[in-house]
């Protein structure tokens, strides 16, 4: 008795989670904004010299939020393993307020940076 409502338990969760109707967002679609809504200012930074050193017949780009203002001190942020640019959201709106100019990259493979399945 316990497993079997058990069991019903879970299956009204998982069909209360799942939603068969829509695809889940790419982060191509996701938009980088900051905690108050307002969309950063990103660039796709093309990387031919790579793609040619590793071979790969599509292209490698590198994606980059900037924000503050541009003739601010430069400061570069780049995200752990697992992460994308938008884990800094709070750095960024803070050290732009503060005048720095800050470059936060989406590395090879991460955010919307490529991802190519051979690259090391």
């Amino acid at each position: 008795m316990r497993a079997t409502l058990l069991c019903m338990g879970l299956a009204v969760l998982a069909a209360g989670c799942a939603t068969l109707d829509r695809q889940p967002l790419a982060f191509s679609e996701l938009a980088y904004a900051g905690a108050d809504g307002a969309a950063w200012a990103a660039r796709a930074l093309p990387l031919p010299a790579l793609q040619a050193a590793e071979g790969l017949a599509t292209p490698l780009t590198m994606h980059a939020v900037e924000a503050g203002p541009a003739e601010g001190p430069p400061v570069v942020l780049l995200h752990d393993v697992g992460g994308y640019a938008s884990v800094w959201r709070a750095q960024i709106a803070s050290l732009a307020g503060a005048g720095q100019r800050v470059i936060a990259l989406d590395l090879i493979g991460h955010g919307k940076s490529s991802k190519p399945g051979a690259f090391s």
